[in-house]
């Protein structure tokens, strides 16, 4: 009214229901056609922009029109606005409310980041890291984020963290990913600087910066975090202190810390919870609070929750678990029905491999869990294809068929899974399965070594040993064995340093052994509390006794 014509822009904003102001759709559009007609172009631009974003994400309800978004959108992106080119290219490439054009979205956003803007570059590094809508290109994510950087965007290393800690497809850089994490710490805000920090903390507790690897520098970001009241350091140093890695035990204090963060509302908080209660590694058995650790998990809205019930309520004779094979029929259900993809799959696994293995009880139907298997399959889910051929091989709930294992195995291998190389090499390695060929075991846990897979690494290093027909090679199986323990999955850990001593105190590495070494290795893990260390230490003790 005194002449003002911006406050139409803010008018319209207001209008779609911002700031708790009722949604009027046509008060909204009528305010930005008057931004837009007041002859200001600076006005005019922002406010075509913002009907073009307006109509398209449907925030005019039944007057949203996209066909009237993409004319404002490319005439503004045909006039060099670099704004509408950013916007379209993200709705091309995503295929939001319009017919989805990755090649043009691209081209867009190439064009709106050669012009400076940070957004563009940032959003290609986002696609191109993550592979949904174009291509997976680590090196093209990696360049964008760091261009991102020199305009100035603190929060692109975080990105840029994430991408060399081995994502993208990339080789894993893990000096470059701490140095990208602590330039985040040092320039962001306290929030990025925050969400480095729990990558940092991540990164080293879950063994993701290999020979930088420091459980301990870890720990001690949890802890500062946690006494800041972070609840995701809570839910970590809650889980480290409650498994004793790295840290000395405190159950009691780990399930303090996960309840803190629980109250929180930590959807983690519950579901780790819930795993400490059912799982029956450190605590008691206890159903009734692990079930209602689940369910609060999903009333949080955290479908996760679902699966792990379906576990529970299948029940566990040798636990003491009573099953519930309604419940846990209706939990996997709810879990297939997420929208998490991975989760979904996971979930009609489970109910497949229940119902042949006689799980569900007089509901388990061996028919159905074939059918569930073969709809997975169909769809090229791998893990599916891997997790037939492992019930196939055991002859779990159907007659045992090793032959179409193995082939399947071989299609999943070929297709990259290194799951299905490594239970190849178990196959092979197993004479309940396969007549033994150890050397078709090496092949098969190289492959798996080479897509990613820790565990094979142990696995290998037991045969170079001199086991299976397999010609002894010390070096090699000690290299495997070191190549575990820095893995940083503390169970695989455990397992390759006592491989390792029980190699040493046992000959098995020839002149390389050195009973010295074995000996310090059992030393440090019987102090450590480990009791397959204290047992194996104890009877050496116990054997140089006798013999003196």
């Amino acid at each position: 009214a005194l002449g003002a014509p911006r406050a139409y822009l803010e008018i319209g904003r207001l209008l779609t229901g911002n700031a708790g102001v009722p949604a009027d759709p046509q008060g909204a559009i009528d305010a930005y056609e008057a931004a837009i007609s007041s002859g200001d172009a600076a006005l005019k631009a922002r406010a075509e922009l913002a009907l073009a974003q307006g109509h398209l994400t449907g925030l005019f309800g039944a007057m949203s029109d996209n066909t009237k978004s993409l004319k404002i959108y490319d005439r503004l992106a045909d006039a060099g606005n670099t704004q509408a080119k950013l916007q379209l290219g993200v709705s091309l490439v995503q295929g939001d409310g319009i017919a989805q054009d990755a090649d043009r979205g691209i081209a867009l956003l190439e064009e709106a980041a050669a012009e400076g803007s940070v957004d563009a570059w940032f959003r290609l590094g986002d696609f191109y890291s993550a592979g949904q809508f174009v291509e997976l290109n680590g090196a093209r994510a990696l360049e964008a984020y760091q261009q991102a950087v020199a305009l100035g965007s603190e929060w692109a290393y975080l990105q840029i963290g994430r991408v060399l800690e081995g994502g993208a497809g990339l080789p894993a850089d893990p000096q470059g990913a701490i140095a990208a994490y602590e330039s985040a710490i040092a320039n962001g805000n306290s929030d990025l600087a925050t969400r480095a920090e729990t990558r940092l903390a991540q990164g080293h507790l879950g063994g993701r910066f290999g020979p930088l690897l420091s459980p301990e520098e870890g720990l001690r970001i949890s802890e500062r975090l946690a006494l800041a009241g972070d609840v995701g350091a809570q839910v970590r140093l809650g889980q480290a202190l409650i498994l004793g890695e790295e840290i000395e035990r405190d159950i009691d204090g780990g399930i303090t810390l996960l309840e803190a963060a629980a109250a929180e509302g930590s959807s983690d908080a519950w579901l780790r919870l819930g795993d400490a209660f059912s799982d029956g590694l450190v605590l008691e058995i206890d159903v009734p609070r692990a079930v209602n650790a689940y369910n609060q998990a999903i009333a949080i809205g955290d479908p996760r929750g679902y699966l792990r019930l379906g576990g529970i309520l299948e029940g566990d004779e040798e636990a003491g678990i009573p099953a519930a094979p309604q419940g846990a029929l209706a939990a996997y259900e709810s879990a297939a029905a997420a929208e998490n993809p991975d989760l979904s799959a996971r979930a009609k696994l489970a109910m497949a491999q229940g119902h042949l293995a006689g799980q569900f009880g007089e509901l388990s139907d061996p028919f159905e869990g074939e059918r569930i298997f073969q709809s997975l399959m169909a769809a090229g889910d791998s893990t599916a294809i891997v997790q037939l051929a492992r019930v196939l091989l055991e002859g779990d709930g159907i007659e045992q068929n090793t032959e179409r294992a193995i082939s399947l195995l071989e299609t999943a291998g070929a297709e990259g899974s290194a799951e299905a190389w490594s239970l190849l090499g178990d196959a092979y390695s197993n004479a309940l399965y396969l007549e033994i060929d150890g050397a078709r075991a090496v092949q098969a846990y190289e492959e798996a070594i080479a897509l990613g897979s820790q565990r094979a690494k142990l696995q290998i290093a037991r045969l170079l040993e001199g086991q299976l027909g397999v010609p002894a090679d010390p070096e090699r199986a000690m290299s495997y064995y070191e190549a575990a323990i820095e893995s940083g999955q503390p169970d695989l850990r455990l397992r390759a340093e006592i491989g390792l001593a029980q190699g040493h105190l046992g000959n098995r590495f020839g002149s390389l052994s050195d009973q010295g070494e074995g000996l310090r290795i059992f030393d440090r893990l019987a102090d450590s509390g480990d009791p397959v260390a204290q047992v194996q230490l104890g009877r050496l003790l116990v054997r140089d006794q006798g013999r003196n």
